[in-house]
């Protein structure tokens, strides 16, 4: 049996050098933790123990929850006092062996430009969906988010046809939960609003959601102060432009500006709606590190072919055995 030991408590672990057939797994940050659990068979964990590094506590609860639930039957879950109190009940119980699998790292990716127009807003909120439909099909839904960081009227409101609680309303009723679009927490701006608070307080809070979820998106103009504040959070800047003269004239500034800033392993040049001669001549001599063709008549945003595309550069591997269904069997 893998057991994930996170917990300080010592009689845990002296229950555990005396079983038999076990393979404990040592786990007190929350990235080890989360990586473990499609492993782990009974996982004994104290969450005032865990170091929130980069997870939240609260999202590590929500997936174990999950994880032992009912219809996933993964695993089993118990703290270290309920362990201690009865080991045989968590050692010796039939907890099946499943067929495992590589979860995606964090990931917090910014799709920005000095343009408008360049569909940053679909491509970010595909991204999010496409990311949490393949997640799910392991029973294991892992949550995703996207930020807007805009100015004057959202973007991501209009493309979802109806108003949701805005980052302003967010923030200033803690106890509200973001808006939910087919899994996917939505984080609409209102520029005029959210500009009124303390910039550390917009960060604080932002810095919080992003440590729930395993993917944030943020859809931002260029420049933005308050996604400036989070830079060191991001793991990768994708400057996105269109096959037109003055988008892809001001992705290549901001491709410089960005490189030169958070370093060129971190900044890279998305053309979205690519397609035909002219789109070609338009873009000749620019960096090209992701060509997204154009939709035809007919094609319905929101199925992940946008956002696919994207998965796959950041997550490489890892998304194709999403994408395939394949699993590593555990020996």
């Amino acid at each position: 049996m893998k057991v994930l030991v996170a917990t300080k408590e010592r009689q845990v672990f002296d229950i555990l050098a005396n079983a038999q057939n076990l393979e404990p797994i040592a786990a007190l940050d929350t990235r080890r933790l989360y990586e473990a659990i499609p492993d782990a068979q009974l996982v004994i964990v104290d969450y005032d123990d865990l170091i929130e590094q980069p997870f939240s506590r609260a999202l590590i609860r929500k997936l174990l929850s999950l994880a032992s639930s009912p219809d996933v039957g993964r695993l089993r879950e118990c703290n270290s006092a309920e362990f201690v109190a009865s080991p045989a009940t968590y050692l010796e119980a039939d907890i099946p062996v499943r067929p495992s699998y590589q979860l995606p790292a964090k990931r917090t990716i910014v799709f920005t430009s000095f343009s408008g127009g360049t569909g940053r807003t679909s491509l970010s909120l595909d991204t999010a969906l496409e990311f949490v439909n393949q997640t799910k099909k392991r029973q294991l839904q892992l949550p995703a988010a996207v930020l807007e960081f805009t100015y004057g009227y959202s973007a991501l409101n209009a493309l979802l046809g109806e108003l949701h609680p805005s980052l302003y309303e967010l923030i200033s009723q803690p106890e509200s939960e973001p808006p939910q679009f087919r899994g996917v927490s939505v984080y609409p701006m209102d520029y005029d609003q959210v500009r009124s608070l303390a910039a550390e307080q917009v960060e604080r809070y932002c810095r919080q959601q992003i440590a729930n979820h395993v993917l944030t998106i943020i859809d931002t103009l260029w420049p933005q102060s308050f996604v400036t504040a989070l830079g060191n959070a991001v793991d990768l800047w994708v400057v996105l432009t269109t096959p037109r003269v003055d988008a892809v004239e001001n992705a290549r500034k901001l491709y410089r500006d960005l490189a030169i800033e958070y370093g060129e392993d971190k900044v890279m040049i998305a053309v979205n709606q690519m397609g035909g001669l002219a789109a070609s001549l338009a873009l000749m001599g620019l960096r090209r590190d992701l060509v997204i063709p154009k939709m035809q008549r007919g094609e319905t945003f929101f199925e992940g072919r946008l956002g696919r595309e994207i998965l796959r550069r950041v997550y490489d591997s890892v998304w194709k055995d999403y994408e395939t269904g394949r699993r590593r069997r555990v020996k």
